[in-house]
């Protein structure tokens, strides 16, 4: 085996050696596990990494959702007030323009009629003067709860103005 592996060497087939334990089989090889070490630390250290930036990444979409929600409640509450009257939650002169508009639509292409009621609280004014705005309110309010019993479900109650109602 000695001169094989001295004429491997002069032939520049193999690096010279002057031991042929690595030449031999050995049924019992120490094995170098390190690299497999190495490997699998990197390999958690590149997963713990992963899942911190994916729990940062849900915790942003997390707050981004309720930011979200709390502004669409907001613009939803910010479109109540522009449509309705804030002391009888009436719709509003905007909201009843867009209503008679639809109305008369649907009245053009069924060829059928609208009907529009006009409600103006005569002598409202001395009663602010002689009980208070706050009674005066209390008026509108009732007369607001009432109109809207009178009506059916689908005809519209707008305060367009101090004491005036359609």
């Amino acid at each position: 085996w000695q001169r094989i592996a001295d004429v491997y060497t002069k032939m520049g087939m193999m690096q010279s050696t002057r031991s042929l334990d690595a030449f031999f089989y050995d049924p019992n090889p120490v094995t170098d596990l390190s690299w497999l070490y190495r490997s699998l630390m990197a390999a958690m250290l590149l997963l713990a990494a992963v899942g911190g930036v994916a729990l940062y990444i849900l915790r942003i979409n997390r707050k981004l959702q309720f930011s979200l929600t709390e502004l669409k409640t907001v613009e939803e509450a910010m479109e109540h007030m522009a449509m309705h009257d804030p002391l009888t939650n009436l719709p509003s002169r905007r909201l009843l323009d867009d209503r008679m508009h639809q109305a008369l639509t649907v009245a053009k292409r069924n060829n059928t009629q609208v009907a529009l009621m006009y409600l103006d609280l005569n002598q409202f004014k001395p009663v602010n003067d002689s009980f208070g705005h706050a009674v005066g309110d209390q008026l509108l309010q009732q007369t607001a709860v009432r109109l809207v019993e009178c009506v059916r479900e689908s005809d519209t109650v707008a305060r367009i103005g101090g004491d005036e109602f359609i």
